[in-house]
């Protein structure tokens, strides 16, 4: 539809009609037009199912964007305690396994001073016969199960 131009209206002193929607627009810009919006609005809305739909249709949308950033702080702190404790079963698995060849060492020092010339103890020997059936995977592993479940009891 082509907007044609009314030069008669303009000079009869009436309103252009091509210019209707800004008349309008100007007028809903008025204190009155505001009111009458409103009004008009009010009887066609209901206010409350309104409030209601917006409170229900938010409530969904903040639950997804809770649970979503939930999830990626429970990712990212799982990550890091699993390195921690990684690292701490690490540690601990090394000074363990260091304390008890020292240990083992001392038991044949000791056994040798005691029996003093009468028997001679090898103390590498005696410290290697002890030997552990698990390697520091296992080791690790078993500290990590370990620690896992009484966290988690």
């Amino acid at each position: 539809m082509v907007a044609v131009s009314c030069p008669d209206a303009a000079a009869n002193g009436k309103a252009d009609p091509t210019k209707m929607g800004d008349y309008f627009l100007n007028y809903l810009a008025t204190a009155d037009g505001k009111q009458r919006l409103m009004n008009g609005l009010s009887e066609v809305i209901d206010m409350d199912q309104l409030e209601s739909q917006l409170g229900a249709a938010m409530g969904s949308y903040m639950a997804k964007a809770m649970g979503t950033y939930t999830r990626a702080i429970s990712d990212v702190l799982e990550t890091q305690i699993t390195s921690a404790m990684n690292q701490i079963v690490t540690q601990i698995t090394e000074k363990i396994g260091n304390a008890m060849q020292a240990a083992m060492g001392n038991v044949g020092t000791q056994l040798q001073n005691m029996l003093g010339s009468s028997m001679k103890i090898d103390t590498d020997a005696f410290a290697k016969a002890f030997q552990m059936n698990m390697t520091e995977d296992d080791l690790k592993e078993l500290m990590t199960s370990t620690v896992h479940f009484s966290i988690c009891s």
